[in-house]
């Protein structure tokens, strides 16, 4: 039983203050929620120890209610009087295995993380523990008697507790109670269900804002999305919309507090975002949705989807038509009731990904034997090509355009944007002090601008916000030179900075990011740099997490926005706004040759290529220092898995300074491979084992590592590793032409 155990970490920041920059620093930051590597290693060997079914059973208990921290007082003393937190939140409190992922197994207590095992015996808390604490004394009980049976028959000697003999202490109605309650099917059923999480798809949609009271509601009454709502058989509705009109913001309204409202529905989601690749899938898409669906109704897990556990194995959670056709086959059962599936910016999946999908969907909607009551919405910006797209219904594609469509629509979102308007204001007011009456003019100035959206009035709002001297004169200056369009508030935003290339550093590493960084993270790699090799080298130049959360703002404004630590740009739009598409980035590309010429001088500014350089160079020199074994740690995790990709994305030429250090990471008898290594073949599928530093190149791709390595005429091509797999082998399986390319010219 574990009682609020940092399984994940725990909140740091009110320790650290308290530590400085003392032995015990690293130890607590050992702790922290920031991808700490000792809790990694500690999970990988928890599971490796008990990552097996029999009667043993692992019970969570966690925190609900916040813990005050620490603070230093008027005296310069340290009390428990400062601001209050969840220490250890319920993600990080879970230390079950996969299929003990229930209520039953994973246990809320109402106390704060000093008082979560503190209970009278008169305690209402205690009544949820107390029965299974005594359920688990009781299979102990059992378990202790088949150990000392078997010790028996073997011929070793009992010590310790004493034997329980059949009947003696367990009763026959007891040890049916007791006995081990996982079949084979129960099993494969948890199997599957830890295949198909392929990502974090709850917390993808939680990163989206709350809807502001009162908005959301023109939507909610529209007769097309209540004839969807109320069918009574399979029904499709599509949402488009601009940017920035709150698409994803209306998403997440409806999967947490419109439709979960009738009981025999089950309602799933999957929100589309640009910015990783596991949220731009459709398969990862069918994935979430069937998890969501078996987790509420598990007896819809029929035996011949359990079978593809041991026919199919991964492959099945691959197959974009496999799952599909199980979700369409399983949704047409009698007992499978209305299934609702919310699939979020459908635009921002990948190209081929969303034919497949959209072709899948109009197949079905279109087939005229469906009696299913599998319901889909659809949101998205309103391209021809989408429609398009669904050229199996004709004209049959209800659509509900949130830029609304005709007077009465317009006037009702004009509405909604002014509630939002408001809320921001006051929030504003509150912040700067501001006296009813100023709050009352910048509201009005706010609300006479015509074709507003949401994302504008964040963005507008900031630039105010952020104003010398509040007062109605500047203010009213402010709303004359307002930013006409997302892309002039953007620009405004960023043009603010105090240090604009350090902005524009944070902004390649947050755009090439193979998922979210925290706040720790992202304040290491902005600090590190090719000469620290330890910490006390770079221990001068990092800011502290809290610090780092001012300097982010300071440096980005609202361009970069913090969700449960993690950072995230505002808006797909920012993204656009930023990135010079691959497909542009020539020196024909017109937003390149005119940039010296244009207003908008952060637009297109990044290069994917320089972004991806930018991170190599920062995780290739932690992985070089001491830092792997001295900490801080907190960059590790993500420098170990990600580390080459950015060095294959960044097209580095073999001559460049970096490529040494890279050639060092792959030099398989050297300290700094030893260490990542280690860390990520325990992690990794078909790594190479007992290979040669060609073949650990060739497997991830590195040209630029590759081709002075051919160069010395001393690396055997022909090496073979554990698997009897050879560079070109490794190259070929992963896709890496260019590679193969430099493998095949040896002409060995």
């Amino acid at each position: 039983m574990f009682f609020g155990v940092p399984n994940d970490g725990l909140d740091i920041a009110s320790f650290i203050p308290i530590v400085g920059d003392g032995p015990n620093r690293f130890f607590i930051e050992s702790l922290g929620q920031n991808n700490s590597q000792v809790l990694k290693v500690q999970r990988r060997r928890f599971y490796e120890a008990f990552n097996f079914e029999d009667s043993s059973e692992i019970y969570c208990f966690y925190e609900t209610c916040e813990s005050k921290t620490a603070q230093k007082d008027e005296n310069g003393k340290w009390s428990m009087t400062g601001e209050t937190k969840v220490l250890v939140t319920m993600t990080s409190a879970t230390h079950c295995r996969p299929w003990e992922d229930t209520q039953d197994h994973v246990c809320p207590i109402p106390r704060d993380h000093s008082n979560i095992v503190r209970f009278s015996a008169n305690d209402n808390d205690y009544e949820t523990v107390l029965p299974i604490l005594q359920g688990m004394v009781e299979r102990a009980a059992h378990c202790q008697e088949r150990r000392t049976m078997r010790m028996r028959q073997e011929g070793k000697k009992v010590q310790g507790w004493a034997w329980v003999g059949p009947g003696e202490s367990i009763t026959p109605e007891a040890r049916d109670r007791i006995r081990p309650k996982f079949s084979a099917r129960d099993q494969k059923a948890k199997k599957l269900l830890n295949m198909l999480y392929t990502c974090p798809y709850s917390d993808r949609k939680d990163r989206n804002s709350e809807r502001v009271p009162g908005t959301c509601e023109w939507f909610t009454k529209h007769p097309l999305f209540q004839n969807w709502n109320q069918a009574q058989s399979s029904s499709l509705l599509w949402v488009s919309a601009d940017p920035g009109c709150g698409k994803s913001v209306l998403a997440k309204y409806l999967v947490d507090d419109v439709l979960p409202k009738k009981s025999e529905r089950t309602t799933c989601y999957f929100f589309f975002k640009d910015d990783f690749p596991d949220q731009k899938s459709a398969t990862s898409a069918i994935c979430a949705i069937l998890r969501q669906l078996f987790r509420v109704k598990q007896h819809l897990l029929r035996d011949w989807i359990l079978d593809k556990v041991d026919t199919d194995g991964d492959k099945f959670t691959q197959s974009f038509n496999d799952l599909w056709s199980t979700l369409t086959t399983i949704a047409a059962e009698e007992d499978a009731g209305e299934i609702v599936c919310i699939l979020d910016a459908l635009d921002e999946c990948w190209d081929n990904d969303r034919s497949l999908l959209i072709q899948a969907v109009g197949r079905f909607y279109s087939a005229s034997t469906n009696k299913s009551k599998l319901k889909f919405l659809l949101t998205s910006r309103p391209y021809d090509h989408m429609r398009r797209e669904f050229w199996e219904l004709d004209n049959r594609l209800p659509t509900i355009h949130l830029s609304g469509e005709g007077e009465v629509e317009v006037e009702k979102i004009s509405r909604e944007i002014n509630l939002v308007i408001k809320d921001r204001v006051e929030k504003v007011g509150k912040k700067r002090s501001l006296r009813p009456d100023e709050r009352t003019f910048l509201q009005e100035q706010l609300t006479i601008i015509p074709h507003r959206t949401y994302l504008w009035v964040t963005l507008t709002l900031d630039v105010i916000e952020s104003i010398a001297g509040f007062t109605k004169g500047n203010v009213r200056r402010s709303i004359r030179e307002i930013p006409q369009t997302v892309d002039d508030a953007y620009n405004r935003i960023l043009d603010r900075s105090p240090d604009k290339e350090k902005a524009k550093k944070l902004l390649h590493i947050v755009t090439a990011a193979k998922r979210p960084l925290s706040v720790a993270e992202m304040s290491l790699a902005m600090a590190i740099e090719e000469s620290h090799k330890s910490f006390k080298d770079v221990e001068e130049e990092l800011e502290p997490e809290e610090r780092f959360r001012v300097t982010l703002r300071d440096l980005c404004g609202l361009f970069v926005v913090i969700v449960d630590t993690k950072i995230y740009l505002i808006h797909q739009t920012a993204k656009e706004f930023l990135v010079r598409n691959d497909s542009l980035a020539s020196l024909k590309d017109p937003s390149r040759l005119n940039a010296q010429y244009s207003p908008l001088k952060w637009k297109h500014s990044l290069q994917p290529g320089d972004s991806n350089k930018i991170l190599a160079e920062r995780c290739i020199w932690y992985l070089t220092s001491d830092f792997v074994e001295t900490g801080p740690w907190v960059l590790l995790d993500y420098s170990v898995h990600n580390w080459a990709a950015h060095f294959r994305e960044a097209n580095i030429l073999s001559k460049e300074v970096i490529v040494e250090s890279a050639r060092n990471l792959c030099e398989t008898g050297s300290k700094p491979y030893r260490a990542w290594s280690a860390i990520y073949e325990s992690n990794a599928y078909g790594f190479p084992i007992s290979a040669s530093s060609l073949t650990i190149a060739s497997y991830f791709g590195l040209d630029a590592v590759v081709k002075p390595l051919l160069e010395t005429g001393k690396v055997d091509v022909d090496s073979k590793d554990k698997y009897g797999r050879t560079p070109l082998s490794w190259a070929a399986y992963n896709g890496h032409e260019a590679v193969a390319k430099l493998l095949l010219e040896t002409g060995k």
